[in-house]
């Protein structure tokens, strides 16, 4: 009889180390005696066992032969059952997937592209395959382009860090052969294979504000800058630098698109465009929350506020189309699907049939950090950079929808579980009103209540561990997951409160004199990023 664990949800690992993607733990059957497992040149998977060879299909197992034994591949590509057993097989390279992976174990394995097969121990482990892969592990991405990945530690160009500057506030945007980054009031017009080479940047420039974004219009050899106070233009030298409109606000201008004269943008709640001939400005739209992420996606506009997404209607009106939480970043994976980015996760939109799903779930992604290249999805996230194949993302809303159904299974044991301990609470009241002889003998149940969190407890945690923690390790102190978390600290979030908390050591450590390279190791700062908080005081 197979084991199907109800509540493997608790056993999700992923590992970067599995070359095909992440691994989530989906099965595990230890009956029958499991001997070894193997693919045939079709990858066909087959495995021997106590009870006879089963054919693989995914999670399914068929008995097509009851010879017991090991399972072999012969000369001729004909499958044999030797119940001698084989030559031992000693290889650990799965160690890290399965219970106490410290312990050396003799290992069978086989996978297909959907799922990996292990035989230990007598058990077979299967796992699903998530068609993702992670790099920059530990980084957290700020922006993604065609050949630049920027993270809080470093702005890499095809994968060789650029000596300078250290990160962005904004997008990183490509004219040419140069590369568009602002960091610390200017502007850094990069040459990337010098860049990488030596300290030498091409042109440094002051600007007229915090750039966020910047567009290129060709036909008028015209740069517009789109900034924290408004939106501005210069040559495509970078010169001569004109405000086209001003705000005081705080937050960020955002370009849609431009199309012939028009350019389109959000300013705080409102949707507007600019005539480039006329040079007038009219607002399209104002919605009742800021405007923090807008696409334009078959002459239709779509705009994304922290909780809602708009799509745009005849008339130039828009409609509500979803609702989210915490969502910050919006991109179009073709011309009939977006990806939404929030602090909770990565979720997939369909425009035909107005259905959201969950793509990556229990993942803080970035702000900015989403790029689409070749059919393949960039997410950037705060522990990393997630490569996905946008062919398979319906596979990881599929492994999402089991893992909710095996949520929901869980919850009906859950409630039973209940149900039955109310039965039976009820039943030892009745045995103690009615019969006072078995007072004698009774035992007692204490309920301990559970112990609360208090946001100070978790800010004592972070000083006390301020140079190594992280939102895992105040989960992993606290038994909590990051949802959890976030509700426990709201309003203030948890990587604001370390980034505060940081900051606060580094001033402090600095008026005692202390060394950049001391006050990186007592903050978990990098040298780089204690440099601009010092620019910043």
């Amino acid at each position: 009889m197979r084991i199907i664990f109800i509540i493997s949800i608790l056993f999700i690992q992923y590992n970067t180390c599995f070359s095909q993607g992440d691994s989530i733990l989906s099965m595990v059957s230890s009956h029958p005696f499991y001997y070894n497992v193997l693919q045939d040149k079709n990858g066909t998977i087959y495995s021997g066992s106590s009870e006879g060879v089963q054919k693989w299909d995914k999670e399914s197992g068929k008995y097509i032969q009851n010879k017991k034994g090991y399972v072999e591949i012969n000369n001729k590509g004909v499958l044999e059952v030797r119940d001698g057993g084989i030559k031992k097989y000693e290889n650990r390279k799965y160690n890290h997937l399965l219970p106490y992976p410290e312990e050396p174990r003799e290992q069978f394995y086989a996978n297909t592209d959907r799922n990996l097969y292990i035989v230990t121990g007598g058990r077979l482990y299967i796992f699903d395959i998530v068609p993702y892969a992670i790099s920059y592990i530990n980084h957290s991405i700020r922006s993604i382009n065609d050949h630049y990945v920027a993270t809080y530690s470093g702005i890499y160009y095809n994968g060789n860090k650029l000596k300078y500057p250290p990160y962005t506030e904004g997008y990183i945007r490509e004219i040419g052969d140069t590369g568009y980054i602002f960091f610390a009031d200017q502007l850094y017009l990069v040459f990337p294979d010098k860049a990488i080479k030596d300290s030498t940047q091409s042109a440094i420039k002051e600007t007229l504000g915090e750039i966020f974004d910047i567009s290129y219009d060709s036909k008028n050899q015209t740069i517009y800058y789109f900034c924290n106070n408004g939106i501005y233009k210069t040559d495509k030298n970078s010169n001569h630098p004109e405000f086209i409109y001003r705000k005081t606000a705080a937050d960020p201008v955002l370009f849609n698109y431009q199309y012939e004269n028009s350019l389109l943008f959000c300013s705080g709640n409102d949707y507007m465009v600019y005539d480039i001939n006329s040079k007038k400005l009219k607002t399209i739209v104002s919605l009742r929350a800021p405007i923090i992420s807008t696409i334009n996606l078959n002459k239709i506009t779509y705009l994304l506020t922290p909780n809602e997404l708009y799509a745009e209607i005849a008339g130039g009106k828009f409609s509500k189309v979803a609702d989210f939480t915490d969502a910050h970043t919006l991109l179009a994976l073709n011309d009939k699907e977006l990806i939404i980015a929030t602090n909770f996760g990565l979720y997939h939109y369909n425009l035909e049939t107005r259905e959201k799903q969950i793509v990556i779930r229990g993942v803080e992604f970035n702000k900015r950090a989403l790029y689409l290249k070749n059919n393949m999805l960039y997410a950037g996230s705060i522990n990393g950079l997630y490569k996905i194949d946008a062919e398979k993302i319906q596979t990881l809303i599929e492994n999402n929808r089991a893992i909710s159904r095996l949520d929901t299974v869980e919850l009906k044991w859950i409630v039973s579980i209940t149900v039955l301990m109310i039965i039976i609470v009820i039943l030892i009241v009745l045995l103690f009103r009615y019969r006072k002889q078995l007072i004698k003998n009774k035992t007692e149940i204490i309920y301990e209540p559970i112990k609360k969190i208090s946001p100070e407890e978790i800010e004592q945690y972070i000083k006390d561990n301020i140079n190594t923690v992280s939102i895992k390790s105040i989960n992993d102190q606290f038994q909590t997951n990051t949802i959890q978390l976030y509700n426990l600290l709201k309003p203030r979030k948890p990587g604001i409160i370390i980034t505060d908390l940081r900051t606060e050591l580094v001033i402090k450590l600095r008026n005692e004199g202390k060394s950049t390279k001391e006050i990186s190791d007592a903050t978990g700062f990098s040298e780089s990023y204690i440099y601009r908080i010092r620019l910043k005081k």
